[in-house]
């Protein structure tokens, strides 16, 4: 499995312990050369969100009251037809529930 890390905290360890040295070549600075030129991975942060019901009421075009049938997004406050979707179309916030 992939491990995403910061390589920037990584890098500011790395430099701060240099008691060693391996056969003449400072190993460490080996280790910070590494690290600089390893690519970046293209993650985003995971973000998550909940589908709340609006609190004002919505009508449909003949009156009928159908305000539980949408639902707005916490984090964008965009409101949709609630279809039981696992993302927000708008943000991409994950609303499966699981706030851990």
């Amino acid at each position: 499995m992939r491990r995403y890390i910061d390589a920037e905290s990584l890098l500011t360890k790395i430099k701060a312990y240099r008691p060693y040295m391996y056969l003449g070549e400072d190993a460490l600075s080996y280790a910070i050369k590494m690290v600089e030129l390893e690519p970046s991975a293209d993650v985003r942060e995971n973000v998550m969100g909940e589908w709340i019901t609006p609190t004002e009421k919505m009508y449909s075009m003949d009156g009928e009251d159908i305000t539980p049938a949408y639902k707005e997004c916490n984090r964008c406050h965009k409101v949709y037809v609630r279809t039981n979707d696992n993302f927000c179309p708008n943000c991409g916030a994950d609303m499966r529930g699981d706030k851990t």
